[in-house]
């Protein structure tokens, strides 16, 4: 009985404190783009994350990040305090939609985080996007060489 109220007690605690996905939905788009720089972001419940930025949109299916260490948030070479993160996909492509006629398909897509804002702002929409690609299915990115 000890072992069961332990085991109870642990996985109460464990999974009351992990967002769903609509409540990470519900923050991405709502807080999101606030903290990125000229880029917007949007998730729909079916799982479709678009991004964008100016007259070009990047549309991916979550399930199809690879999910990558929060701690691969970069700083922009010829900039003071502006970072960004690569999502890099997984077999698929992300769609490239242009306003303006024409797109494409990339393995990799980024998002920036405003000049001059901490770093750890990005780091927390990278957090929040990672945890959503996860619910929806994605799996991490192999370390190192796989051969």
């Amino acid at each position: 009985m000890k072992k069961l109220f332990i085991t109870l007690t642990l996985f109460i605690s464990a999974t009351s404190f992990a967002q769903t996905k609509e409540e990470t939905i519900a923050w991405i788009n709502t807080y999101a783009s606030d903290l990125l720089s000229y880029t917007i972001i949007d998730v729909s419940d079916n799982g479709r994350l678009t991004k964008r930025h100016g007259a070009v949109s990047t549309i991916v299916n979550l399930s199809d990040i690879l999910i990558q260490n929060n701690e691969n948030v970069e700083e922009y070479k010829d900039s003071k305090g502006s970072f960004f993160y690569r999502f890099k996909i997984n077999g698929k492509k992300a769609e490239i939609v242009s306003d303006e006629g024409g797109g494409g398909f990339v393995s990799e897509f980024l998002i920036s985080g405003k000049l001059g804002k901490n770093k750890s702002d990005l780091e927390r929409v990278v957090k929040a996007i990672n945890h959503l690609a996860k619910l929806y299915g994605a799996k991490e990115k192999p370390k190192g060489n796989t051969f």
